[in-house]
């Protein structure tokens, strides 16, 4: 499934000030976890703009791909391969 930001300034649902972090508005991120009825709003789980895995609400995206939510192992390590290679490719290169 894929979900675009539509928003991002509405208070959070943890009660920490300000709106959400790691988001860019218009930006396409690919959900690794649906959680359900956390804190009584539903959530997904995406790797946001800081490279962490992070639970953001629903409202704050619109699903352009439907498609059937891998199982989140499966979904990180598909998410975060590419990232990992470039780690490897900068280590051997002695940074």
């Amino acid at each position: 499934m894929k979900v675009k930001c539509i928003e991002k300034s509405s208070p959070r649902s943890d009660g920490v000030p300000g709106g959400a972090t790691g988001l860019t508005v218009g930006k396409v991120y690919t959900v690794a976890e649906i959680v359900i009825g956390r804190r009584d709003v539903d959530q997904y789980s995406i790797i946001n703009d800081e490279f962490r895995m992070a639970r953001y609400n629903q409202c704050r995206f619109e699903v352009v791909d439907d498609s059937p939510v891998r199982p989140l192992r499966e979904a990180f390590n598909s998410l975060t391969t590419e990232m990992r290679s470039r780690i490897k490719q900068l280590e051997s290169r002695g940074y």
